[in-house]
């Protein structure tokens, strides 16, 4: 198979990595997201990801919305009163009805997607039914699609009828049956459905067994390991798999409790710099490992706490934390890990990008040096073959080590016919077809040598044209070649000549619909489908064409014309992507079955190559 495509950077497979928890003992490196690229601020104190898949970092100078490519920032005018309600931004979270949330020091917004407006809760002091304080610090959403907001002054549940109003929970020291303390830094609910409330005296446990029966129990922190024990503060919660409660606390790290006998303890954990460390942030992965930001570096804890890795900043190295103070954690739906910092922004690990070996000009690969691999195809033995624009063609081992580097060399007609190659066609044992700019190449690796076809007027069987686009072989042994200025060209490969050549004519409307073929595709009918810079095109059993174009009045026809790949999935279905157009779904017969493009979610509408996986 050959991928007669650019790539501005080449990316090779290297074995894939087993899952998300797999970070556990690997020297991590991550990617940041910083001022440099939009953030308003480099302080993250919250991060989420919505429905579309958009990443939300709140800072102190507004809310900000990244889409992998740049960053959309939102802050409070005082000219608009649907704007952000206060730049200072402490919570962010999109609920099962895909909302988002924004709690700020100044009152609660809720988020409209079609507008980008937001719509203002505030605490009002003759109003016992709004927020019972304007800084909201957190906000989770319960399994019964409660919202409970976390404020300076006590914890609210969200009451939504026609309209929306806010039930308070403050605490009282005549009763036991209240909050512990109104200054609330965290929410969580564990998976019998108990709600855990942390605050900067102790933390609250919440049994809510349905309207009016809140039943509060509270708790303060123990002595452990002559740690602080004036310092109460429960800055975060998680659960283990055996059902303990995990309380971040700011002054005596990470305390475990059972829920059932309610004791506390360390955990067992034997990791002096994490003992007594300020926990801001915990996170559990898909593996079961912790994830546990801290302000003195990021720790990775197993399940069972037996093995603990820390991560901080290091100078000089670019891939490391950006800044050892850690605020917020987020898991997102790809399996990539963002990390908001106090200072340097956001980190980002993604162990998917971590599949991917980049192969680049090196000490250890100082002969490869190319900008565009145009074209790439592997042996039985996972050699590999780089086709490139300006630098010839790369052989290289599976091991990525350069074995060969052919070029053209005017004074040797043995050498390759031009360095600009298109595309590539592996004959395993045999050699390899090469279509360059300036005609077509076969290197036969038994004799070490190139032989050359190119165009010639004075020729009846010579190619029509010597830039090559694509090069096929059907099952009678015949080569298909693509050229840009020439058409189709039928080759028999083994006498080296042109049988017959295919082209446009405006007069005949059964003729390639372009002069220009730019990819070519064998589907499992046989049947031969031809991309061109004015449409599809595909060949009828008596030789004519069917053509298959762009027509804006034609619902069922194709989008784009200008055709960039072809491809054919499992279910028999054809692929086309277009230069501009985006992707086109047909029917074997042509008919438009469904058009992809960015607004669907394409980061492009440029589809230069289709590949199918193991899972369709």
């Amino acid at each position: 198979m050959t991928f007669c495509y650019r790539m501005f950077v080449l990316l090779l497979f290297s074995s894939l990595m087993s899952g998300m928890g797999c970070a556990y003992g690997q020297d991590l490196s991550f990617d940041h997201l910083t001022v440099e690229d939009g953030l308003s601020e480099s302080t993250i104190l919250a991060i989420t990801q919505d429905a579309e898949g958009f990443m939300w970092f709140g800072t102190r100078e507004g809310l900000n919305r990244y889409d992998a490519r740049k960053t959309k920032v939102y802050q409070y005018d005082p000219e608009d009163p649907a704007s952000l309600s206060d730049n200072f931004v402490y919570s962010i979270f999109s609920d099962s009805r895909q909302r988002l949330w924004v709690g700020t020091r100044t009152g609660l917004n809720l988020y409209d997607p079609e507008t980008e407006k937001f719509k203002r809760f505030y605490a009002e002091e003759r109003n016992a039914a709004s927020l019972s304080d304007n800084t909201v610090t957190c906000i989770l959403e319960d399994h019964h699609q409660n919202l409970w907001i976390g404020t300076r002054k006590g914890l609210n549940l969200m009451v939504e009828k026609d309209s929306i109003s806010f039930l308070r929970f403050t605490n009282d020291p005549a009763n036991d049956n209240s909050l512990v303390n109104d200054d609330v830094h965290s929410i969580f609910e564990d998976r019998e459905g108990v709600i855990w409330i942390g605050t900067s005296n102790g933390f609250s446990r919440l049994q809510y067994n349905g309207p009016d029966r809140y039943i509060f129990s509270s708790f303060t922190l123990p002595r452990l390991k002559g740690k602080y024990e004036k310092n109460n503060s429960v800055n975060t919660f998680s659960e283990d798999a055996a059902g303990r409660l995990i309380v971040g606390t700011e002054r005596n790290g990470l305390i475990f409790v059972d829920k059932a006998t309610f004791e506390f303890s360390d955990g067992g954990i034997k990791n002096p710099k994490l003992e007594s460390k300020a926990i801001r942030s915990l996170l559990k992965d898909p593996a079961g490992h912790f994830w546990i930001g801290t302000i003195g570096g990021l720790f990775i804890a197993r399940p069972d706490f037996s093995g603990i890795k820390s991560y901080r900043n290091v100078n000089d190295v670019d891939a490391s934390l950006s800044d050892n103070s850690i605020r917020a954690m987020y898991y997102d739906r790809d399996g990539s890990y963002w990390i908001g910092t106090f200072h340097g922004g956001v980190n980002i690990y993604s162990p998917v990008a971590k599949q991917f070996h980049h192969l680049s000009p090196s000490a250890r690969n100082q002969k490869l040096s190319f900008k565009v691999a145009s074209a790439i195809t592997t042996d039985h033995e996972r050699n590999f073959w780089i086709g490139t624009e300006g630098n010839g063609l790369f052989f290289l081992d599976p091991h990525s080590n350069v074995k060969e580097h052919f070029r053209h060399d005017e004074g040797n007609p043995n050498s390759l016919c031009h360095d600009n190659i298109k595309c590539l066609l592996l004959e395993e044992g045999k050699g390899i077809w090469i279509g360059t700019i300036k005609g077509l190449d076969f290197y036969d690796f038994h004799q070490g040598k190139f032989l050359h076809s190119k165009s010639d007027p004075g020729r009846v069987n010579a190619l029509p044209d010597d830039v090559i686009y694509d090069i096929l072989r059907d099952g009678s042994g015949n080569l298909w070649v693509a050229t840009y200025f020439g058409g189709l060209a039928l080759i028999d490969a083994g006498r080296g000549v042109v049988r017959k050549k295919y082209t446009h004519d405006a007069a005949d409307p059964h003729s390639l619909s372009s002069q220009a073929v730019t990819r070519l595709l064998i589907d499992s009918k046989k049947d031969l489908w031809i991309g061109t810079a004015s449409g599809l095109n595909k060949r009828n059993a008596d030789g004519t064409f069917a053509r298959i174009v762009a027509n804006p009045e034609t619902p069922s026809s194709l989008t784009g014309a200008y055709i960039l790949s072809i491809f054919e999935d499992k279910r028999n279905r054809i692929w086309v992507g277009t230069r501009g157009s985006g992707l086109d779904l047909l029917s074997t017969e042509g008919r438009l079955i469904r058009h992809l493009s960015q607004s669907a979610g394409l980061p492009g509408n440029s589809i230069y190559a289709i590949q199918e996986d193991s899972n369709g």
